[in-house]
């Protein structure tokens, strides 16, 4: 669907609105940004694969919108289920973090603040269900070894077990979907889910391979300290995001061919689940 005709869908709640730039294309998802005067929103249009890779989206619309009313995200605005999905978003004001930020000195300390925002707001949401997507992707791959990392993902969703009830988590909170500095919010919620607090610290930790040095920072500033981190459990989370994107990754690398940044990853966390073998 072209931005011209997903925009028209919105009809009357975005007249005069201009399409002003393309902000992300990936093989799941477009993202475009919009303006009117001095208003700025973004319009997420989704591309066919997302069929197959995305979660509900309806269910993503409701998640978000609680989000925005405790402070975490940027208001939602409106969805056109699809198919294809188009979902319209107030802009988050400020730039949105890059991996490199995480380096800078208080950023690990601001995420980790941030998280337990999001963790402590006790908001509604799905289960997360990673059993269930890691059986599906290893289905789509086909392969042995894919069988085997989904069944070796379930015993390390064992072994992380939570301490505590399931609290909504981002399950996503890569840099890149981190918006601003003074008021720091979260987009792009669209894995949104009540899980264990625990996998959104490992998926900063594995997404972006951070030395040993931020993830103990990260894990310190979220927890309270050194001495309360639960580091088992932390390392556990930390194996089964391996797990889960490389599941993702080569699911994707199925359907379209992976290129830069994803394909450089899928060769980083080959590497990491190779050693934990």
């Amino acid at each position: 669907m072209t931005p011209g005709a997903a925009l028209r869908r919105a009809g009357a709640r975005l007249r005069g609105v201009r399409i002003l730039r393309r902000l992300h294309a990936g093989p799941v998802k477009t993202v475009w940004l919009l303006g009117r005067g001095d208003e700025r929103w973004v319009m997420r249009v989704d591309e066919p694969l997302a069929a197959g890779f995305a979660p509900d989206r309806g269910t993503e619309f409701e998640v978000w919108q609680a989000a925005a009313a405790a402070g975490l995200a940027p208001q939602p605005l409106w969805l056109h289920r699809g198919p294809p999905a188009v979902l319209v978003a107030q802009h988050a004001a400020g730039r949105a973090w890059r991996a490199a930020d995480l380096a800078l000195p208080g950023r690990l300390e601001a995420l980790a603040a941030l998280l337990r925002r999001v963790h402590q707001a006790r908001l509604p949401g799905p289960p997360l269900g990673l059993g269930r997507a890691m059986a599906a992707h290893a289905r789509r791959i086909g392969t042995p070894r894919a069988r085997e990392l989904a069944r070796s993902a379930g015993l390390w969703l064992d072994r992380a077990g939570s301490s505590g009830p399931p609290v909504l988590c981002h399950n996503d909170p890569i840099a890149a979907n981190v918006v601003g500095l003074r008021r720091t919010v979260l987009i792009d919620w669209e894995y949104a889910a009540r899980g264990d607090p625990l996998f959104d610290l490992a998926v900063i930790a594995q997404h972006h391979a951070l030395p040993g040095a931020q993830v103990a920072r990260l894990a310190a500033a979220y927890h309270g300290g050194v001495g309360q981190v639960p580091r088992a459990r932390l390392a556990a989370n930390r194996v089964l995001y391996d797990h889960v994107l490389w599941l993702w990754l080569m699911a994707l690398a199925v359907a379209t061919p992976l290129r830069g940044a994803q394909a450089r990853q899928l060769a980083a966390v080959t590497r990491r689940l190779e050693e934990v073998r």
